[in-house]
């Protein structure tokens, strides 16, 4: 969790203490966007995603990068793989 703190508090990542599976209306275009740029329309299929739990919070969305353009980030090999993850 302390790789996962990191890069957020370096704005690579959004707020990791989340339950949503949901993504802002901002972030999905952002990511249709670079989606439709490098890939093309064929690769694009827009879905919505619920939460299974009723007693899912989802005060935030769901943890991903900030830049979708940014390939790699991190300081250290934890925090780069954690990233790469994402």
């Amino acid at each position: 969790m302390s790789a996962a703190q990191k890069l957020y508090e370096a704005g690579y990542i959004t707020y990791m203490r989340t339950d949503a599976p949901t993504l802002s209306q901002q972030s999905l275009a952002m990511i249709s966007t670079f989606i439709k740029n490098e890939f093309g329309n064929n690769y694009l299929e827009n879905r919505i995603f619920q939460s299974k739990s009723k007693n899912a919070q989802e005060a935030h969305e769901a943890i991903r990068p900030t830049d979708v353009t940014k390939i790699s980030a991190g300081k250290n090999d934890d925090e780069q793989r954690l990233y790469s993850l994402i």
